[in-house]
């Protein structure tokens, strides 16, 4: 079985390093970026089975990062994102999923198992 890959992109590096240990123990290859800036660059270069995506990041944040995804979209390659937030999660949302985004996790309602288990079923809804 092919192992997944999901890029984590975040400013909050204590979180981001937390999310990665629990996902690399489940079994997923997991790269990380801290700005938006980085997280679209490596999304146009890598192939990703799901990216996950805070919402405020310094340099570019989350949504003009999907945008910038969406380009790539108009190529033919599709990039699997999920946002994460500790705002308010509905208008968020609402504007993410208008813009091709999977779906939200909010950061403050969700444990460390509680975010593999949310990413898990994401992965499930793209395979």
């Amino acid at each position: 079985m092919k192992i997944q890959r999901i890029l984590l992109v975040d400013d909050d590096r204590d979180l981001i390093d937390l999310w990665k240990r629990y996902l690399k123990e489940a079994g997923y290859e997991v790269d990380v970026a801290y700005d938006g800036v980085e997280g679209l660059e490596m999304a146009k270069k890598d192939h990703y089975s799901l990216i996950v995506l805070d919402e405020m990041m310094p340099k570019m944040d989350g949504l003009a990062v999907l945008a910038g995804m969406n380009t790539d979209r108009d190529q033919g390659k599709i990039h699997r994102v999920v946002m994460v937030t500790n705002l308010d999660r509905d208008t968020m949302s609402s504007q993410a999923m208008k813009m091709g985004a999977l779906g939200c996790i909010s950061k403050t309602d969700v444990d460390p198992g509680a975010f593999v288990e949310r990413v898990k079923s994401f992965l499930m809804q793209v395979t």
